[in-house]
């Protein structure tokens, strides 16, 4: 997974790639708990879906994305037309807010 920097994340905002954004916070349990599914979805993705990864604290990214997000852990999904803001599970996972299963019907269909 790449480090997301503000001119990736500007690229994706304008580009053509489809990709996934996972926005994490340092000091939260339900985000590290949450990137091995990532990782996970990454390797199963491979090659068809690009894969970034940005804290919270990092000022720049944060602030481009700060009105997107309720909080984190977030995912973020970009293709050519447009991005979606995966939304909050209705019955979020106690240990890791989203599921493999949930993420990965978004990118199924997205």
């Amino acid at each position: 997974m790449q480090k997301m920097s503000l001119k990736k994340l500007n690229d994706l905002f304008s580009g053509n790639a489809r990709a996934l954004l996972f926005v994490k916070s340092d000091h939260c349990h339900l985000c590290h708990k949450f990137e091995p599914i990532v990782y996970s979805l990454e390797r199963k993705y491979h090659g068809d879906i690009r894969f970034f990864v940005s804290s919270d604290e990092e000022e720049v990214v944060a602030e481009a994305v700060a009105e997107q997000i309720n909080g984190v852990p977030s995912v973020i999904l970009f293709k050519p037309d447009g991005y979606l803001v995966v939304p909050d599970p209705v019955e979020p996972d106690p240990h890791t807010w989203y599921t493999r299963e949930y993420i990965d019907n978004f990118l199924k269909e997205w």
